[in-house]
């Protein structure tokens, strides 16, 4: 089980929101919280 806490800390890195985990430019930020999702296996290489 993933506290509530816990889970907060794990976006706040994965998101460069935590102090340790800053970026340095708009592009990092972007890539920071962009990501793919496929709900059948063909849609995530289309989405690429």
């Amino acid at each position: 089980m993933v506290t509530d806490q816990e889970r907060r800390a794990r976006l706040g890195v994965r998101h460069a929101l935590a102090r340790s985990a800053r970026v340095l430019s708009p592009e990092d930020a972007a890539r920071a919280v962009v990501c793919l999702h496929a709900t059948d296996p063909p849609s995530m290489h289309l989405s690429c």
